[in-house]
């Protein structure tokens, strides 16, 4: 056994606490299932399987310990086992069902960003290879994401002829993982092997908190580029003609319509300007055809089914109101925007 190195309990509890939430059990079989084995508990063994605990620590005792400073966790009497305070009902797992086939774009964003799930259970790689490398042997990395394109890779470290690549296993095939993969750089070869037993455990006591210091950084960095091309995508320049004016914004066309809604009272006829931006907004309604048929004016008022929103109506030539979602139009813009 490697000798243990001071462990961070904080980030221990709440790597279980994340382990045994309502979230986590919702969607993890393995531990819903050995919960519902153990009368609510979670073997600390199981506990002590998972690559993130090995990562601070493989000592039961301290998982004791971690569970002792929650207020959100419990011990059975054994204390061989970690359950949620007042042993609440398991969770049923979330029915997955058939997923839509994912686009292109969604694919490619996916694999750009790294996210929190992409750190559960990460699989960890073995590199063998020259002492002293003639070329540069990030390349491994580089090599290694374009035979295995739909894997992140985590982390990378090498040093005098040995190494390690992390890579995330969820929605993969874990056979595949397993496989030896030799890399050549100009004259240098490298192999890597899934890293398991002592090896694997030596790696997380010698580079344990390395890997997650790195890992942590590349994590807060992919959510600040996430962000960031999350609003500009949500900024992104259009150039939408409604009524008399040309929005350049997707927000400008939301920022018009909330205006108007709540600068109208209940039973409001929209005057001819806001009634022309309205009409050409609703235009992009998947049921446009439908709600556009024999209208007359565009009211406000307030929701038939829900009686604390308010929200646009159509008002037809035989008197007959029926509402519209501005929130549908505007997505359909948004679509015709990512579409371009």
């Amino acid at each position: 056994m490697v000798e243990e190195k001071k462990v961070d309990m904080g980030a221990l509890t709440k790597q279980v606490e994340y382990y045994l939430s309502e979230s986590n059990l919702k969607k993890d079989k393995y531990f819903n299932d050995l919960i519902r084995e153990n009368t609510g508990y979670l073997p600390i063994e199981a506990i002590l399987k998972c690559n993130k605990i090995k990562a601070l620590t493989q000592n039961p005792k301290v998982i004791t310990e971690a569970v002792k400073g929650s207020d959100k966790l419990e011990l059975n009497l054994e204390e061989t086992g970690v359950g949620r305070k007042g042993n609440p009902p398991v969770p049923e797992l979330e029915k997955t069902g058939k997923r839509k086939e994912a686009t292109k774009e969604d694919a490619k964003e996916d694999r750009e960003y790294i996210k929190e799930s992409d750190l559960n259970e990460p699989v960890v790689m073995g590199i063998e290879g020259p002492q002293e490398p003639k070329n540069n042997w990030r390349q491994i990395e580089t090599d290694y994401k374009e035979k295995y394109p739909d894997r992140k890779v985590l982390y990378t470290r090498y040093d005098k002829g040995e190494g390690q690549i992390i890579v995330s296993s969820n929605k993969q095939d874990l056979t595949k993982l397993t496989e030896e993969l030799k890399i050549k750089i100009g004259d240098d070869e490298f192999v890597v092997k899934k890293l398991e037993d002592e090896k694997l455990e030596k790696f997380w006591a010698e580079h344990g908190n390395h890997y997650n210091g790195c890992v942590n950084k590349k994590l807060s960095l992919s959510k600040l580029k996430k962000k960031k091309a999350d609003r500009e995508k949500k900024n992104a320049k259009i150039a939408v003609k409604l009524g008399d004016t040309t929005f350049d914004e997707v927000n400008k066309i939301k920022s018009k319509a909330r205006v108007i809604l709540n600068q109208s009272k209940d039973g409001d006829i929209l005057d001819a300007g806001e009634k022309s931006f309205m009409v050409d907004l609703l235009k992009y309604h998947q049921k446009a055809e439908t709600k556009l048929k024999d209208l007359k004016d565009i009211s406000v008022g307030v929701h038939p089914s829900h009686p604390d929103t308010r929200c646009f109506m159509v008002v037809r030539n035989d008197g007959t109101k029926e509402d519209f979602s501005v929130s549908k139009c505007i997505d359909a813009i948004k679509g015709k925007v990512k579409e371009a």
